[in-house]
């Protein structure tokens, strides 16, 4: 199997810029991608989204950022998962922000931190691994610590 391309500075400028627009839309796309023209537009989502970062919205012709796309964009900045918008909460947001810390999380803080049963969080866990996050347990003295590999 072999390794993807790292990312082209005009994506990451793209996948970067999403975090900041409602609902992580990739439009209104940066200033330097702008005014490129619509083949090459096509070939920077196409490339974004080949690697699982952003999901199409069904019936139109617009991409948001996906878990693994706010993961990887949040890791580009070089800052801590930026918390859940405020006023409606989503807990697997929730989780994914924890798991994407330095450290990880514990299966009892994730717990406390959605409210949900130790179950509810392991299987948030396995669906996240099954849409291509690459999150690691393991066993420390603390308990089982999930985190980004």
């Amino acid at each position: 199997m072999s390794k993807q391309k790292p990312l082209s500075p005009i994506q990451e400028s793209v996948i970067t810029n999403a975090l900041s627009n409602p609902k992580y839309s990739l439009e209104p796309l940066p200033q330097n991608v702008e005014k490129l023209n619509s083949t090459c537009l096509n070939k920077i989502v196409l490339g974004l989204f080949s690697r699982g970062y952003v999901k199409a919205k069904e019936g139109s012709n617009k991409y948001f950022l996906n878990a693994n796309g706010i993961a990887f964009a949040t890791k580009l900045r070089g800052e801590d998962p930026a918390p859940a918008p405020e006023g409606k909460t989503n807990k697997k947001r929730t989780v994914i922000t924890l798991v994407s810390r330095k450290d990880g999380a514990t299966l009892d803080e994730l717990c406390k931190a959605t409210g949900w049963l130790e179950k509810s969080v392991r299987g948030t866990i396995s669906t996240l691994k099954k849409g291509g996050m690459d999150i690691l347990s393991v066993k420390e003295e603390a308990g089982r610590v999930f985190r980004l590999a």
